[in-house]
């Protein structure tokens, strides 16, 4: 007798039956990024992630300057205008990626200037605040811009002595002598 049994190497395998548990892929949340910008330079940004994801999930940030960074909600620290620009983000999670996203950043300017007036003894200068001045000095004024940021302005205010000259002139007796403050005399002297 040349066969096989059922359920024997060689034979119909009728009697076995198979079990297999499928789970079936679950698409992960698009992050949410939000985060406090614009910002003015020296400031902080703070990038917050939104969605559900396991506690081994893994986060990649590319932005500008080369930045890189792993973390969930990472913060810059003193940026500056060079980092304007866009931040994207994947995540990974049970090995598998969100689609990426992307938030622009925007930093804006502080601006620093100098004045260096002169004016003459007698005389005022309105700073840039609006605080009328009227003598030799360092004066700082912090003023707002549009978009919220400092704009620091120093002003070197120099106050000149007016001009002193000299005038000897000669006139006949019974002659007035008007002198350049509109004042007359008649006799001789130093005025």
């Amino acid at each position: 007798y040349h066969g096989t049994q059922p359920g024997q190497l060689g034979g119909v395998l009728s009697n076995l039956v198979f079990q297999q548990s499928i789970t079936p892929w679950q698409a992960l949340d698009t992050p949410q990024i939000t985060s406090n910008a614009p910002v003015c330079t020296g400031g902080n940004i703070q990038f917050n992630v939104a969605g559900n994801y396991n506690s081994s999930a893994t986060y990649a940030w590319t932005g500008p300057n080369s930045y890189t960074s792993t973390i969930r909600n990472p913060v810059l620290l003193s940026v500056t205008v060079a980092d304007s620009g866009d931040y994207t983000l994947v995540v990974t999670d049970s090995g598998c990626s969100a689609p990426p996203v992307t938030s622009h950043i925007t930093v804006y300017p502080v601006y620093s200037s100098t004045n260096t007036p002169v004016i003459c003894m007698g005389t005022t200068y309105t700073r840039p605040s609006g605080i009328v001045v009227n003598s030799t000095g360092t004066y700082i004024d912090t003023l707002t811009t549009v978009n919220g940021c400092d704009s620091i302005i120093t002003t070197n205010l120099t106050v000149t002595a007016p001009p002193v000259s000299d005038s000897y002139d000669t006139i006949c007796q019974g002659q007035t002598f008007t002198r350049p403050s509109g004042i007359g005399v008649t006799a001789a002297g130093d005025y």
